[in-house]
């Protein structure tokens, strides 16, 4: 397995990628017609491609396996990271890939200079959360989701790089 840089190639791999991240995510959480359309605004082929230098894919035996997309922004004249997008196979689940995906991201932005670095997460996602507490995150805010079907809510997770 070798984590690199997106390729414009990559596009339809990544789709797929997050589309099925997406929608086990979001499962019992948020109507279908409400997950068909976040996927139509965030995961459309040509947002992708449009955002394709923001992207890392795990590649394994030419096959993508894992993404990750941060971007940098500023908050009261302090610059941050936020993760976009960040899946893996479900199938290919702790084996390393996410670990390597995000250091490799994070050791990008620390060259940047970038201190903190924040993800936002489903209260509910048991596949997420333990391996974001375990790769130094911690709660940062909660915050309720008005569309759910549920009573899920929304956590800002944040780390210092």
């Amino acid at each position: 397995m070798k984590i690199r840089k997106a390729y414009p190639s990559d596009v339809s791999d990544i789709k797929n990628l997050c589309v099925k991240g997406v929608q086990i995510a979001f499962e019992n959480v948020y109507t279908q017609i409400f997950i068909d359309k976040s996927i139509e605004i965030f995961y459309n082929h040509e947002r992708i491609q449009k955002e394709i230098s923001s992207y890392l894919v795990a590649e394994d035996d030419s096959d993508i396996i894992g993404c990750i997309s941060c971007g940098i922004n500023e908050m009261r004249g302090e610059l941050f990271s936020q993760i976009y997008a960040f899946h893996v196979v479900p199938t290919k689940r702790r084996n390393g890939i996410g670990g390597n995906l995000l250091e490799t991201a994070s050791n990008y932005l620390r060259k940047k200079k970038i201190k903190r670095q924040y993800v936002s997460v489903l209260g509910n996602n048991d596949n997420a959360l333990p391996f974001y507490y375990a790769m130094g995150f911690i709660e940062a805010s909660r915050h309720s989701l008005e569309d759910s079907i549920n009573s899920t809510y929304s956590l800002d997770l944040m780390r210092n790089l």
